[in-house]
């Protein structure tokens, strides 16, 4: 008996489970979990950590709530409605508040390298702009002026 048990337990060994799209999934997201955390620095800077306390106590103030519930009573219709728990800050707020915590924040370097960038492009757009500013100028210039030269010498002419 011991060895038929055997066989059945190898025989189950061998037979390979079919893997369902749910486990495909759940192993991926454990991977990058993984590998999250390798990428992720051991210790945040003071900066970080002064951040995020700001922000775990702005979400501990969002989660704070009146609570006036009536617990003598059974509340229905119209008292229900006024005594049930209120948030103290709409949940728009606390929502951005875990959104801006989810944000992924450039880097010292990174951060300069795109102001420079933004800078540079600011400086030729000014001077593309300037230059096209000064070029229809002249040529509106001598369009409309002498036009108008014309046109006064055409008069001074006819009186």
């Amino acid at each position: 008996m011991s060895e038929e048990k055997a066989k059945q337990h190898r025989r189950r060994k061998l037979a390979k489970k079919p893997v369902t799209v749910r486990e495909k999934a759940d192993k991926a997201q454990a991977k990058k979990a993984k590998e999250q955390k390798k990428k992720a620095p051991k210790k945040p800077s003071k900066t970080a950590a002064k951040a995020s306390q700001a922000a775990n106590n702005t979400k501990s103030f969002l989660n704070k709530s009146l609570d006036v519930h009536d617990h003598d009573h059974e509340a229905t219709g119209i008292k229900a409605s006024l005594t049930k728990q209120r948030s103290i800050i709409p949940s728009y707020f606390s929502n951005s508040v875990r959104e801006i915590q989810e944000v992924t924040w450039p880097s010292f370097k990174e951060a300069w390298s795109l102001t420079f960038a933004v800078v540079m492009f600011a400086v030729v757009f000014a001077i593309l702009v300037s230059s096209l500013d000064w070029v229809l100028g002249k040529v509106f210039e001598e369009v409309i002026l002498n036009e108008s030269q014309n046109i006064r010498e055409y008069l001074q002419n006819l009186f």
